[in-house]
C-alpha cells in the first residue's frame, strides 16, 4: 500500500512536499488547485508499469488510457521543459524484501517499507524520449534516515550509458565485465545488464518489483473536495455506507475504513460533484464510474 507521495514540477505543482496517504485521503481545495494532478501521475506512473514497452521511460497515455497528460511540455511546471520531473513514491508491503551479499555475509539488509525517488528530463528532440535523471530505491519510510540504497544514473562521460548508484553496499564486477550499463528498464527498471556483469547484485529485479506492486493489493483512494459541504460529506463517507448504482454492490463497512469491495483495481480518486453540497443530511448518494475514476452523484 502506498504510504505517502511527493511531487515535484508536475502541472500546477512547483512542489507538494511529502503527503502522507492513507487508505482514504481528504484533499481540500478550490478548482483547478492541483487535486486531481496527484492522482493523475500515479495513473502515469501505473500504465508506465503495465506497459510492454520497457524502453518507454513514461507512458503519458492516449484517450483510451487512465489518465492522458500529453506530452513533456504539456504536463512539465509552466511549460518549462528544462525543468525535471521529480517524485518520491513510499510504500509498506507485507512480505518484507530481504538483502543479503554472496560474497559478504555481514551485510544483510530487511523491511517492509520502501521509498523511491525519480528524477526525468525531457527528450533532447523529436526522435528521442523522455530521459532518466536519476532514480533510487531505499529502504525505509524516510530517505534522509536509510541504511541502505540502490538505483542507477548517467555515466559522467557517456551519457547515454549509466552506472550503478549504492549506499550500503558493494557491488562486484564480474571478471572481464567491467561496462557501463544501457538505461534503465522504464523509469524505475533495472536492465538485465545490472544482474549479469555483476556477482552480488542478483536482488536488484526485486526492487524493480516491488514498485510495481506497490498498488496492487491497496490503492489510496483520494477525495478531492472543493467546499466545506464537501469535505463534510467526506467525512460521512469514511465512516458510512457505500452505494452503487447495483443495490448488491453495496459495502457497508462501518468503522473499518476500507474501500468497498465492488470498486474497480485502478481507482485512485472519488471526486465529488457539485450538486453533493447541497445535501444538508445523508442521502443516498451513490458512486458513478467514470474513466475509472468515481464521482459522487446524489
Amino acid at each position: 500500500m502506498l504510504t505517502h507521495l511527493r511531487i515535484q514540477n508536475f502541472k500546477s505543482w512547483e512542489d507538494t512536499g511529502r503527503i502522507r496517504l492513507a487508505p482514504i485521503t481528504v484533499l481540500f481545495g478550490t478548482n483547478s488547485s492541483g487535486k486531481s494532478s496527484l492522482g493523475q501521475l500515479l495513473l502515469v506512473l501505473k500504465q508506465t508499469a503495465e506497459s510492454t514497452d520497457r524502453s518507454q521511460v513514461l507512458s503519458t497515455g492516449d484517450e483510451g488510457s487512465p489518465a492522458d497528460v500529453g506530452d513533456y511540455q504539456d504536463f512539465i511546471h509552466h511549460h518549462d521543459a528544462s525543468r525535471a520531473l521529480a517524485f518520491e513514491l513510499g510504500w509498506r508491503q507485507e512480505r518484507a524484501l530481504e538483502i543479503e551479499d554472496a560474497r559478504d555475509p555481514d551485510v544483510h539488509y530487511t523491511t517492509n517499507t520502501v521509498s523511491f525517488v525519480g528524477e526525468i528530463t525531457a527528450p533532447q528532440s523529436t526522435r528521442e524520449r523522455m530521459r532518466v535523471r536519476r532514480f533510487a530505491y531505499h529502504f525505509g519510510s524516510r530517505i534522509e534516515a536509510s541504511d541502505f540504497a540502490a538505483g542507477m544514473e548517467p555515466h559522467a562521460r557517456r551519457t547515454s550509458r549509466y552506472r550503478l548508484l549504492f549506499e550500503g553496499f558493494t557491488p562486484i564486477h564480474n571478471r572481464g565485465r567491467a561496462w557501463e550499463l544501457p538505461p534503465p528498464s522504464r523509469f524505475y527498471g533495472f536492465p538485465d545488464e545490472a544482474v549479469a556483469y555483476y556477482q552480488n547484485t542478483d536482488f536488484l529485479p526485486d526492487l524493480s518489483l516491488s514498485l510495481a506492486h506497490a498498488g496492487d493489493s491497496e490503492l489510496p483512494w483520494t477525495v478531492a473536495c472543493q467546499s466545506q459541504a464537501n469535505l463534510q460529506l467526506a467525512g460521512r463517507l469514511t465512516a458510512g455506507r457505500w452505494v452503487s448504482r447495483r443495490a448488491d454492490d453495496s459495502s457497508d463497512f462501518g468503522g473499518q475504513r476500507s474501500p468497498p469491495q465492488s470498486a474497480p483495481s485502478r481507482a485512485t480518486s472519488i471526486v465529488p460533484s457539485d450538486d453533493c453540497s447541497s445535501a444538508a443530511e445523508p442521502r443516498a448518494n451513490r458512486l458513478v464510474p467514470r474513466r475509472r475514476h468515481w464521482t459522487w452523484t446524489s
